[in-house]
């Protein structure tokens, strides 16, 4: 169902890694994840994926894991970003990259939509001081849009929409899209809600946030292109 839509963002998105040096320790995670919104290196992801890391870290790009990997990760170059807006935009000197398309329309309840990312996972440091990035792989969920939702971030409202499922921690700010490879939307985070049973009791339920790409292609400055 979506494999050609895989095929068209698997080479757009990548794991954001931080890395942090205390007492001769250097400690590496995947904080989220981003994907290229353009083909000359600029790319989006949602702000907290970048400010919910240890003081002192440094965000860091290792390629298009696992389909391409740099010898040695970079330091992200911030571009812009804004609370109010809840997006964070980077950019890294590479070439060969694929900016993902953007939907023009807006998801409706019951469509069928796929989440991107990447889960945090374990990164062992080599003997040699490099990260071993063997286990990172790419991750994906098909879902439902359920709701749509005007979501209160940090004072400001991003119009959005709330899927059936939520996203894996380290799948936040991934794209979500639709099975032609558009994407539709951002995962900025998910919420969990009491739901009634008959017999008087509760479920709890975990639904994913997500930014809808009418909201985010307006965030974007004018002086940053869009593929």
């Amino acid at each position: 169902m979506y494999e050609t839509a895989i095929n068209k963002i698997c080479n757009s998105m990548f794991p954001v890694f931080y890395t942090i040096h205390r007492n001769g320790i250097t400690t590496v995670g995947i904080c989220g994840t981003a994907f290229f919104i353009n083909d000359i290196g600029h790319f989006m992801t949602a702000l907290q994926v970048t400010n919910d890391i240890p003081a002192g870290s440094k965000l860091m790009y290792a390629g298009n894991l696992p389909h391409s990997s740099l010898d040695r990760p970079i330091e992200i170059k911030e571009v812009y970003q804004n609370k109010l807006k809840f997006i964070y935009i980077g950019k890294v000197p590479e070439s060969d990259l694929r900016g993902v398309n953007f939907s023009v329309d807006s998801s409706s309840i019951g469509a069928s939509v796929c989440m991107g990312g990447y889960p945090v996972t374990d990164l062992p440091i080599n003997t040699d001081d490099t990260v071993n990035l063997s286990t990172v792989r790419q991750y994906w969920q098909p879902t439902t849009v359920i709701d749509g939702i005007e979501a209160a971030i940090n004072h400001g409202t991003r119009g959005g929409f709330v899927t059936l499922h939520s996203p894996l921690n380290g799948m936040n700010g991934g794209p979500v899209f639709n099975q032609e490879g558009l994407v539709c939307g951002m995962d900025i985070t998910s919420f969990i809600r009491e739901v009634p049973e008959p017999n008087g009791g509760k479920t709890f339920v975990r639904n994913g946030v997500v930014i809808s790409t009418l909201n985010l292609r307006d965030l974007v400055p004018d002086h940053i292109p869009l593929s």
